[in-house]
């Protein structure tokens, strides 16, 4: 039963549903993805699908008002692929948030897995994902994601990589009890970029436990980016004081419950050293693990290793300032 909220609206919302030729007697688990102008893309998420969506499991994928004719690729590829669920349009793109709620209204299965247009769920990721759910007191399972290994990571680029739990609760790969979900009313909309984490820690303020499946792999696409769109790329983080304010909890995830990442701590130590340094020469020493740490996290080998370098080091540059500047404004200290 949905209440009045952010799912009931969501039914309400003005869509095209292709059903799919073929149809499950009874589904006991939905993938839903959202999908927004990745048509190139698509092919390669229902061909992972494709061998993983057997007698009890449906897809619905949401075409959150694309322009480059995704819909109709969808419905003629899951189509040929004889995979069973639907194919839901929006007449414009209302966002990640609105678009997986609309997964879920249209959704059969008790359990439903997220993933996202850009992925291919490795081989068995759904039925291993599940088991994880056996548990009756877990309501979310978060999954294991890894780079495309059959695409190169060059320079300029995209993709996600989570190895072990890391509270965010990411829906390129995540699983979740319908009614963990229904209880806490969904994605929130007004939640910009970080609605996964949001729903996750919901989930789990309201009694349910969370999991990790080791296991449970998907492969993000390596996603080319322009060199200005790289560089731009670490504004992403000036939610990171967001996510902290609004959970607590989260910031134990963090590295010594302040820094985004280890090697964070270890640029900001060099920033220190270089200022200092002003003063006596001495103090460069502080820049000697991040220096020592930079091949290990970015690598050098190739062609122009010191532009490389040089474009590493404005990366972490403007990390720092985003998270300087978003924490000030959040009060909250996120480095």
């Amino acid at each position: 039963m949905l209440h009045d909220g952010q799912l009931a609206a969501a039914s309400k919302e003005c869509v095209e549903v292709a059903e799919l030729p073929r149809q499950c007697a009874m589904v006991t688990v939905s993938v839903v993805v959202p999908a927004f102008n990745t048509r190139p893309l698509l092919g390669d998420l229902l061909d992972a699908l494709s061998d993983q969506l057997g007698g009890d499991a449906e897809v619905v994928v949401v075409d959150d008002g694309s322009t480059d004719d995704s819909f109709d690729f969808l419905v003629r590829r899951a189509t040929a692929l004889g995979l069973s669920g639907r194919i839901v349009r929006l007449p414009c793109n209302r966002g990640r948030s609105v678009a997986r709620n609309i997964g879920i209204v249209y959704a059969r299965g008790s359990r439903i897995a997220f993933t996202d247009s850009d992925c291919m769920p490795a081989s068995g990721w759904l039925k291993t994902g599940l088991t994880h759910l056996a548990d009756a007191s877990v309501g979310v399972v978060q999954g294991r994601t890894q780079a495309n290994p059959r695409q190169s990571r060059q320079l300029f680029a995209h993709f996600i990589e989570i190895g072990t739990f890391d509270g965010t609760f990411s829906t390129c790969n995540v699983f979740y009890r319908k009614q963990a979900i229904l209880e806490v009313d969904g994605f929130d909309p007004r939640v910009v970029y970080w609605e996964d984490l949001d729903l996750g820690w919901r989930v789990c303020r309201n009694g349910w436990t969370a999991a990790f499946a080791a296991d449970a792999v998907v492969h993000h696409q390596v996603i080319s980016l322009s060199p200005l769109a790289w560089l731009g790329w670490p504004r992403h983080l000036a939610y990171m004081p967001d996510k902290v304010a609004a959970y607590p909890e989260y910031r134990r995830y963090l590295f010594l419950g302040v820094w985004v990442h280890w090697f964070n701590a270890l640029f900001e130590l060099a920033v220190l050293g270089v200022f200092a340094a002003v003063f006596d020469r001495r103090w460069l020493v502080l820049a000697l693990p991040y220096v020592l740490a930079f091949p290990r996290r970015y690598g050098t080998q190739g062609r122009w290793p010191v532009a490389k370098a040089a474009l590493h080091v404005g990366w972490d540059l403007v990390s720092l300032w985003v998270l300087l500047s978003s924490s000030l404004r959040r009060r909250t200290l996120v480095l």
